[in-house]
Order: structure tokens, then C-alpha cells, then sequence
């Protein structure tokens, strides 16, 4: 039915005109009773009424768009702060878990940094974490095969990211983890 709201609008609109034409020629000559008055009257309020349902019809559709447009605008933001929120949490645990020596969270945090920075294209951020988990090794404190497991999984997530190939020793990084997990 809304898909033909503007058609029946052109339509109503064209039969209330005929009505107050047909109205007007019919009686020229005659006396104005106040039937003919009030034919005459609801005929203009329905050809008003039409023409304002018309007007809201195209004026809505631009309100439409302009409100999808605001709120895509929104989503967008909301997700660059999330991300970066994100990104700022881990970097925290990251910095907490390298104080404290335990290496498996140490990894997992950092790869999350990494994740989050490449999503928000700070390849910066991205580069000075991946060089600093490569300061790490030789890795003093074995890790357990569950977390080797969790590091692996994140290193072949973070090789298929589109920006990956913009940071400078992910390669070597990714050999070295991949040796040190599977040579303990």
C-alpha cells in the first residue's frame, strides 16, 4: 500500500479538482444554498489535506535519509572509540603482565594490542609491540599447551588482517613464537 501512496495522492487530488469544477460550472447561475456551500468547502479541505499528505510523502523520504545518514555517521564513531578503548585496556594488562613475568598472558594481551591497533589503521602502535615481544625472547618460563594453543591461534588470525603486511618483523615474530611453542 505505501508503494502506491504518491499515485493515489495524484489521484484523490485530481478527482477532489473535477468535484469542485463540476460543483462551481454546475450551479454558476443558481443560488449558493448552504449544501453547495459545504460540497464546496469539504471539496477544498480534501484537496488541501491531499496536497499536504503529498508534501509529508517527499519530506519524510528526506528526513528518512538524513537520519540513516546521522546514524550511520554515529555507529562509525562509536566503533573507533570502542576499538581504541579496547586497544588501551589490553596495552594496560599487557604492561601489568610483563611487570608481573607471566609470559603466556604477556603474549596474549600483546597480540590483542595488535589486533586492535591494526583495526584502528595505528600500525605505529601495532610495529612497537610487535618489536617489543620480540625483545622477549629467549622465552625463560615455558608455557603451557593450552596458551601455546591461544598464541598460535591469535598469530594466524592476526597473518590474514589486511594491514599485516605493513608491519615491519611480524614475520620474524611469528617464526620465533612458532619455534619456541613447538620446540618446548
Amino acid at each position: 500500500m505505501k508503494k502506491y501512496t504518491f499515485q493515489i495522492s495524484i489521484m484523490a487530488l485530481i478527482v477532489s479538482l473535477i468535484a469542485i469544477g463540476g460543483t462551481l460550472f454546475q450551479n454558476w447561475n443558481k443560488n449558493w444554498d448552504s449544501v453547495m456551500f459545504a460540497v464546496a468547502m469539504l471539496s477544498a479541505l480534501v484537496m488541501i489535506l491531499i496536497g499536504w499528505n503529498i508534501y509529508t510523502v517527499f519530506d519524510a523520504g528526506k528526513k528518512m535519509d538524513l537520519l540513516r545518514s546521522y546514524v550511520e555517521k554515529q555507529q562509525t564513531k562509536t566503533n573507533e572509540t570502542l576499538n581504541f578503548l579496547q586497544m588501551k585496556t589490553y596495552m594496560s594488562l599487557t604492561d601489568f603482565y610483563k611487570k608481573i613475568d607471566v609470559t603466556h598472558e604477556y603474549f596474549i594481551h600483546s597480540l590483542l594490542v595488535v589486533e586492535y591497533a591494526l583495526n584502528g589503521n595505528d600500525i605505529n602502535v601495532a610495529n612497537l609491540y610487535i618489536d617489543d615481544m620480540n625483545n622477549q625472547f629467549p622465552i625463560k618460563k615455558p608455557i603451557e599447551n593450552f596458551y601455546k594453543a591461544h598464541v598460535l591461534r591469535q598469530l594466524f588470525q592476526l597473518k590474514s588482517h589486511p594491514l599485516i603486511s605493513e608491519i615491519k618483523s611480524f614475520d620474524l615474530l611469528f617464526s620465533r613464537i612458532n619455534d619456541s611453542l613447538y620446540s618446548e
